[in-house]
């Protein structure tokens, strides 16, 4: 009894999150006096079931996407002509997203065990290391660690879809996004962790490349897929081979979808007589170009018959017909008959080729391809190459822009796809259209710029922040933009300097076992660390001065000092203060994070960069019994500098002798914490990098001050 009353809770709560999650989808509405879709009593074999997904609306670092919902939209409509039960979501959040994979799921699941899924999704996507997402709306992509649990990874989506019950149908995954990623490498392909049986995959791209948004109502992908998808009889992989070559084609070869799986039935759109898939390049299908030529020698077989015939009825003694009727084959040597023969020749093929021309242009329109760009064999001026040549480049440096490729390595970016596109191609040789859009790729340029330096600035990542508006400059030295964002790159490096990234690894700490100088609390440990980010320099009195309202340093005669005086809990309020005024999460770094950025990322080394101090560190013998501005010593391997010598640094770690706390930050509790480097007033072996020192959190201790972290 209780069995069925747990099943039976079990069903009653699985369908109301069924019809729950339906109520929350954003349904894609069919438009006034369009055909309605199909019913259960249509003609198709299999029940059909499909999830649209469509991300316009992108903010910040990751610029819009204005066809993605029109796609959406136009193939939720076509899919549902085509006897799909579709679910449509419009710029969905992550959690969004995840109910909607969900509820296909489920809906498939309750169907016939050959039933077909379909998962479409036009939107931004990334990849770190070879690991898949599709980003959703409102993700904050500010560090590469924040992927996993702001976007969706493909390989849990097509875990999902391989796990579902209709065992015998088929499941596909259509992506129309790019491959490239701004924050990183390209994607890759998935990764077959589970069971691809009877699923099929498709990129609306190639490996690293972009996916062309479209100058239209549709994205370049989509806009082919929705002219193929509805062909009588061709399977799924003939319609992706035709959309496929026709992507190719339109872009000039700069984006070429991929597809993979391992499917175990055809599956038809429309079922019906099978098709001939026909390329985007009519005149390369073999016998056309050669049809002149084929008539030709039909004309002169047919010609040298009738001669033949001819003279044998004139040797059997019948009326001949008039000598000049019908001329020899060419190759009978027959002096009165040769010009005549080679001028009929000639007649015949001005009057084929034309007819040959006019046939493959109607063929051409009949089956609803471009032709092929006319060569300058074929009758092209100048400024119709030229033109051509334009736009093929123009359209480049849209994709590159579209795809957000703002700062990214030299020839790969779209700002240096604009500066090689205005040089080749002067103003003066320009039509005023083509001016325009050059102007308006400019313009869209700056402001995508802009807003990425911005967002860089924003998530405290001032390097590229720098980067970008030195490239924005060097692309438009006059921009108005540039003051405004300078100042604002100058405002935040005031308040928290630089924060170098510093990749994790595991190394050895405390000092070796010959080192004369080590102490009991310094035993070799292996220690793991996480990738973290760390300040290249402590942080400073005039960095203090705008967050706190007293200054405990005994030394202040310059904002570019370390801050010093500073107890463990004074630095944690202004750690507070800061995370308030910008919104982001720093923090103090924890023991081992401390020495493993001071050896330079692990390395065996005495000092903070190497085996000997006096270039690395202000200590007693050569600091004038005084600190010094930060940064005038010698970086470490890093770029860290003062990690040794000038003033003591907090940690975030609470003392103990084995290291157990190394790795963990203790915000609470009045237990000792560590503090390392050494200070400007203490002999040289001090500011060794395995020295520990501790204090209780709430005791202000002269020589004493911090760097941040992240």
């Amino acid at each position: 009894m209780n069995f069925c009353r747990a099943g039976l809770l079990h069903f009653l709560l699985s369908v109301g999150l069924l019809f729950g999650n339906m109520a929350a989808a954003v349904e894609c509405p069919l438009p006034a006096g369009d055909t309605p879709p199909f019913g259960a009593d249509s003609s198709f074999p299999e029940p059909r079931v499909a999830l649209v997904i469509g991300n316009s609306a992108y903010e910040g670092a990751l610029s819009p996407l204005p066809n993605a919902a029109n796609d959406a939209l136009d193939l939720t409509r076509l899919l549902r002509r085509l006897g799909f039960t579709v679910i449509c979501a419009l710029n969905v959040q992550r959690q969004e997203l995840l109910q909607q994979l969900q509820v296909l799921q489920r809906l498939t699941d309750q169907q016939r065990s050959d039933a077909v899924s379909l998962l479409f999704y036009a939107g931004h996507g990334a990849q770190i290391a070879s690991e898949n997402y599709l980003i959703p709306l409102q993700a904050d992509l500010s560090q590469p660690d924040k992927l996993e649990r702001e976007a969706v990874n493909l390989n849990q989506i097509l875990q999902l879809m391989s796990n579902g019950r209709n065992r015998e149908g088929s499941r596909f995954v259509i992506l129309d996004a790019c491959r490239d990623n701004p924050l990183g490498p390209g994607w890759g392909k998935p990764q077959a962790s589970f069971s691809s049986r009877g699923l099929y995959w498709v990129f609306g791209t190639g490996y690293d490349r972009y996916a062309w948004d479209g100058g239209g109502r549709n994205g370049l992908f989509t806009r082919e897929l929705l002219n193929h998808i509805p062909t009588a009889g061709a399977t799924f992989e003939q319609v992706m081979k035709r959309v496929t070559a026709a992507v190719d084609f339109a872009s000039g070869g700069v984006q070429v979808p991929e597809s993979g799986g391992s499917l175990i039935r055809d599956f038809y759109f429309i079922p019906g007589e099978a098709v001939t898939i026909l390329t985007p390049y009519p005149e390369a299908s073999g016998w056309q170009p050669l049809l002149p030529l084929l008539l030709v020698l039909v004309a002169l077989l047919l010609l040298s018959l009738l001669w033949f015939w001819r003279r044998r009825q004139a040797a059997r003694g019948h009326a001949a017909l008039p000598h000049c009727a019908f001329p020899p084959p060419l190759w009978v040597v027959h002096r009165q008959r040769l010009f005549f023969g080679l001028f009929l020749l000639l007649l015949l093929g001005l009057i084929l080729f034309p007819w040959q021309r006019s046939f493959t242009h109607f063929t051409n329109a009949e089956r609803g391809v471009n032709d092929r760009p006319l060569s300058d064999s074929e009758g092209t001026t100048v400024a119709e190459r030229q033109h051509r040549s334009f736009i093929q480049s123009l359209a480049v440096c849209q994709l590159r822009l579209q795809a957000n490729r703002l700062f990214t390595p030299e020839n790969e970016s779209a700002a240096t796809c604009l500066a090689g596109l205005t040089a080749a191609y002067p103003v003066a040789d320009l039509t005023l259209e083509e001016i325009t859009a050059v102007a308006q790729l400019q313009q869209q340029l700056a402001q995508q710029q802009q807003q990425q330096i911005e967002a860089f600035i924003a998530a405290d990542a001032l390097t590229a922040a720098q980067q970008g508006i030195e490239q924005l400059a060097a692309f438009s030295p006059q921009s108005p933009l540039l003051p405004l964002l300078r100042q604002r790159w100058d405002e935040r490096y005031r308040l928290t300097g630089l924060l170098l990234p510093v990749q994790g690894g595991c190394f050895q700490m405390g000092s070796a076992l010959y080192d004369s100088d080590r102490r009991d609390d310094e035993s070799p440990t292996q220690i793991c660390v996480e990738d973290f980010h760390l300040g290249q320099y402590e942080v400073t009195v005039g960095q203090w001065r705008q967050l706190m309202e007293e200054n405990p340093s005994r030394y202040h005669y310059s904002d570019a000092l370390p801050v010093e005086g500073v107890s463990w809990q004074q630095a944690q309020t202004f750690i507070k203060r800061l995370n308030a005024k910008t919104g982001l999460h720093y923090r103090l770094p924890s023991e081992a994070e401390w020495e493993y950025a001071c050896r330079s990322g692990g390395r065996e080394e005495k000092f903070c960069g190497g085996n000997g101090a006096a270039s690395l560190a202000w200590y007693a013998a050569n600091s004038g019994d005084e600190p010094h501005p930060v940064a005038q010593r010698s970086a470490n391997g890093l770029g860290f500098f003062d990690m040794s010598g000038n003033v003591w640094e907090w940690s975030c770690s609470r003392y103990q002798a084995d290291y157990g706390d190394a790795v963990r930050c203790q915000v609470t509790g009045d237990d000792p914490r560590v503090y390392r480097g050494g200070a400007w007033n203490l002999q040289a072996s001090r500011s060794r990098a395995a020295y520990r020192g501790k204090s209780p959190p709430d005791r202000p201790l002269s020589g004493v001050g911090f760097r941040l972290a992240r």
